[in-house]
């Protein structure tokens, strides 16, 4: 279900699924393209 990655999560400190796992990406994918 999509609307989940909408809605923030306690157990993800109040992230949504989407943004907890982009803040957990390994540092070196956010700057692999710079």
């Amino acid at each position: 279900a999509d609307y989940n990655q909408q809605i923030p999560h306690d157990s993800l400190g109040g992230l949504t699924p989407a943004e907890f796992r982009d803040q957990h990406q390994p540092q070196t994918s956010s700057f692999s393209w710079h």
